[in-house]
């Protein structure tokens, strides 16, 4: 691309889901940035709902790596950066949040979500309750085992079902709960976290 005046830096991967046995890397594109911050976060789990409902990541998360890297490329050229998350965060499931600055505009950055896990969530809503699915990334095979809760958007579990050899659970709700339906689904097995936003 060409004829590029002002300063711009987006990150491809604006959030999404990666296994942790596949292909980890960001990448961000700058045009007429001349070097490039990254910070990388760790998302607390007890702090997800907080972090979704977009609080400052300093109240959600906690702080892992920042580092600062020279960009070469003339002002009318996009200058592709490639980070490896897998040597970052030397393959660490978790969530993260990725940010990327330029050094030389105050206020030229981008940010995204990225969830290591090879937990994959599927989910339909029935009336008086919900099915969920877990997969692996890796497989796409179901997961058993997988400990899922469904959270309000007042932070409140409303309940905790395990899936079955074939993946599946099957949570029901009272659409009458004082804490609200659920509006967001964890899920933990053994060092693996997932989740999935209902309204998603």
């Amino acid at each position: 691309m060409t004829g590029v005046q002002t300063s711009a830096l987006p990150i491809s991967n604006e959030a999404g889901f990666l296994s942790p046995h596949g292909n980890l890397l960001v990448d961000v594109e700058t045009a007429s940035v001349t070097g490039l911050n990254l910070q990388v976060s760790r998302v607390l789990a007890n702090n997800l709902l907080a972090h979704l409902d977009g609080l400052p990541s300093t109240r959600t998360s906690r702080a892992l790596f920042d580092k600062t890297i020279a960009v070469t490329a003339s002002n009318d050229e996009w200058k592709e950066s490639v980070f490896d998350l897998k040597e970052l965060l030397a393959g660490q499931r978790g969530i993260y949040r990725l940010r990327a600055a330029a050094t030389n505009e105050a206020w030229v950055a981008d940010e995204c979500v990225v969830s290591i896990t090879d937990i994959a969530l599927t989910a339909k809503l029935e009336r008086d309750g919900v099915v969920i699915l877990a997969t692996s990334l890796r497989s796409a095979q179901p997961i058993d085992g997988v400990q899922i809760t469904a959270v309000s958007p007042n932070n409140q579990a409303l309940g905790t079902v395990a899936t079955d050899a074939n993946g599946i659970a099957r949570m029901p709700f009272d659409p009458k709960h004082p804490d609200g339906l659920p509006f967001v689904l964890v899920a933990m097995k053994n060092d693996d976290a997932s989740y999935l936003k209902l309204d998603d």
